[in-house]
């Protein structure tokens, strides 16, 4: 968990002024291996970042947030998931790929 600046620019329930902090995450990837897919990455960063961001306590807790990197696919292919992600192989070439209703059993 880490403090949220004094003069965030954002206040509970406004969510729209996102523009300072897409820049800064810019500025921060510039120099990254991400520079041609900078602006896709900074705001998938600060989408990822809202999302479990507590903005009345001004508190972001970055354990709530994982990157999953996947051999084989292109920068531009990446994508901001919100929820679980359960990665399977599969054992059977008629087995679905996606599931609009999932269901899962945890133990």
């Amino acid at each position: 968990s880490s403090g949220i600046n004094a003069e965030w620019p954002l206040r509970p329930g406004d969510k729209a002024n996102t523009e300072p902090l897409i820049e800064t995450a810019l500025t921060t990837l510039g120099s990254k291996i991400v520079n041609r897919c900078g602006r896709k990455f900074a705001e998938m960063a600060v989408d990822a970042i809202l999302s479990v961001a507590d903005l009345e306590r001004k508190d972001v807790s970055f354990d709530l947030i994982k990157i999953e990197c996947k051999t084989g696919g292109r920068l531009e292919d990446s994508q901001l998931v919100k929820g679980v992600i359960i990665d399977k192989t599969m054992s059977h070439s008629q087995m679905p790929k996606k599931k609009k209703v999932p269901t899962a059993t945890l133990r």
